[in-house]
């Protein structure tokens, strides 16, 4: 029996295909790769991912508590002002001294310093 090359090239290359994938295989494969990393960026960090979702809520509780805080600061100004349209002469007092550090005649002003600090002017 004699040897034939041809039949013998013919024989691996078609049984070396069932071993080694092949090139479609390999496109789909990275093709659903590329899909499930388009997906888990999208999801996770794109405009509308969970970060981004985790840093809203974040900012929104932030906002909440500052309204809170200017809603209190607004209701002691409006008290304020009642006070000071009714003519209260201590309230107005309170202010001039306190705002415009006003003093009576005969008084002292003591100013205590404290290292490190500077004298707040407003």
């Amino acid at each position: 029996m004699k040897f034939n090359k041809e039949k013998f090239r013919l024989n691996i290359s078609k049984n070396i295909g069932k071993f080694l994938p092949s090139k479609k295989k390999n496109i789909k494969k990275y093709l659903y790769l590329v899909g499930i990393l388009m997906f888990i960026y999208v999801y996770i960090a794109g405009d509308y991912g969970i970060y981004q979702l985790i840093t809203k809520k974040i900012e929104e509780k932030r906002l909440k508590e500052d309204i809170e805080l200017l809603i209190v600061e607004q209701k002691k100004l409006q008290k304020e002002e009642e006070l000071i349209n009714k003519g209260d002469l201590n309230e107005i007092e309170r202010i001039a001294r306190e705002k415009y550090g006003l003093v009576k005649p005969g008084e002292k002003v003591f100013y205590i310093v404290i290292e490190g600090q500077e004298k707040e002017k407003e």
